[in-house]
């Protein structure tokens, strides 16, 4: 897994990507903590919820 951090020192708009890419953590852990149905089958091992964004020039759905 990339550092989070890697992404934002490589783009042009840092402030926007930096912000961007908190959002993105967030969502990503209030999804994983969601109950009642979310958070318990995260606990057990039955679903992964992963960050990920489409990409509109090349058409791919890539991992954050």
């Amino acid at each position: 897994m990339k550092p989070a951090i890697e992404p934002v020192l490589k783009a042009r708009d840092r402030i926007s990507t930096a912000s961007r890419g908190s959002k993105r953590a967030a969502n990503v852990r209030r999804l994983q903590a969601e109950k009642p149905i979310l958070g318990e089958m995260v606990a057990a091992g039955k679903l992964r919820v992963v960050g990920a964004y489409y990409d509109l020039p090349t058409g791919k759905v890539i991992s954050v």
